[in-house]
């Protein structure tokens, strides 16, 4: 069954439909397959639509959490060198 472009725009997700995508992309790994999938599938423009933008969020996570580690590995590593210094002075 094939849809036109004019009745993809009609079709609209519910409050609830929001909710249950929203915990169902939340799963770690099972649920960002999801997403991607969503995000690239054009049978919902809302929901492709949402997905892509959970998508986004996932890969802003990811690289803050990234991020974070490399911060707090630096602080350490610098940490350390600078108790070791201390104790030699």
């Amino acid at each position: 069954m094939s849809l036109n472009n004019s009745n993809l725009e009609d079709i609209q997700l519910s409050i609830r439909d929001y909710i249950l995508l929203a915990l169902l992309y939340s799963i770690p790994i099972i649920g960002w397959i999801f997403a991607f999938k969503h995000s690239t599938d054009r049978t919902n423009i809302a929901r492709l639509k949402y997905a892509k933008d959970f998508c986004y969020l996932i890969l802003v996570f990811i690289v803050a959490v990234i991020l974070a580690i490399i911060y707090f590995a630096f602080i350490f590593i610098l940490s350390a060198k600078m108790a070791q210094a201390l104790e030699n002075f």
